[in-house]
């Protein structure tokens, strides 16, 4: 039985680099105004289900 060789483990330039560094980015900030939106309504909505 043969044993399949670790892939290299990525660096950061390989990660990031050729363009993915700004998906990346994106993605996170979509991700984060996501976040945030859902914490404004869970927080705004006793007080408008109140009203």
């Amino acid at each position: 039985m043969a044993v399949a060789p670790k892939p290299a483990a990525m660096g950061w330039r390989e990660l990031l680099g050729a363009g993915r560094g700004r998906l990346t980015v994106g993605i996170l900030l979509v991700e984060f105004v996501a976040a945030v939106q859902s914490s404004v309504v869970a927080s705004i909505m006793p007080a408008v289900a109140h009203d």
